[in-house]
């Protein structure tokens, strides 16, 4: 029913397409096969849509310019990428699932491993074995509360990523002696969620280098850009 109607409204040759909570009604199963073929329509339509929505995965798999909207009051707005490693952004701040929006290019694969090599500005990473070709595009949520902050690179941990970065910025997670680390990976930034303690612990403070590690197993939300 769902395609039928986007059919429909095609048909007429709109100017823009208004997608509200389209996928509201349908279970995961459903969501996971309608995603695709919804980021398919917008690439081969060649129409702006504007696409209202409270899920964060549809936001990751279809989003350009993200306008975050709190009782009608516009809190920010700008490409989805940016917006996600904003820890000051409220209506982010406080998901569990927050964190930065990777635009990654799978390297290669590395099938007896079961891993795939993924890149993006500033460094790489490894995850599940994917099926896509080398060189397509894909968009990864990379979660703050999956970031693990090392001051030196370990050896003997099971962790798959390790990627050098700048620690930014230290800023309130929303919730009681958790906070946010900014980290500078080049030019990608990325988001860690901590304990409060660990920021004495470790003496952290901006400018200092540290180590993001991230383990490859909680890559099972990659979407195709």
């Amino acid at each position: 029913r769902q395609r039928v109607a986007l059919g429909r409204a095609l048909l007429a040759r709109p100017r823009v397409l208004l997608m509200d909570e389209p996928l509201a009604s349908l279970d995961a199963p459903r969501r996971a096969e309608v995603l695709p073929f919804l980021a398919r329509l917008a690439r081969a339509a060649r129409l702006p849509v504007l696409y209202v929505t409270h899920a964060l995965d549809e936001v990751d798999a279809l989003a350009g310019t993200m306008v975050l909207l709190e009782h009608g009051q516009v809190r920010a707005a700008g490409s989805v990428e940016a917006l996600s490693a904003r820890p000051d952004v409220p209506l982010l701040a406080l998901r569990r699932d927050a964190g930065a929006l990777l635009a990654c290019t799978v390297v290669g694969h590395e099938p007896s491993r079961g891993l795939t090599r993924l890149g993006f500005p500033g460094g790489e990473l490894w995850v599940p074995l994917r099926t896509e070709p080398a060189g397509s595009a894909l968009r990864l949520r990379l979660r703050a509360r999956d970031v693990v902050v090392a001051l030196a690179p370990p050896e003997g941990m099971s962790f798959g990523n390790c990627i050098p970065c700048v620690l930014g910025a230290i800023a309130p997670a929303g919730t009681p002696h958790e906070v946010f680390l900014t980290l500078q990976a080049g030019p990608t930034a990325l988001l860690a969620r901590v304990a409060q303690d660990s920021v004495g612990r470790l003496g952290l403070t901006p400018g200092m280098t540290v180590h993001a590690l991230v383990k490859t197993v909680v890559f099972d939300h990659a979407s195709a850009a």
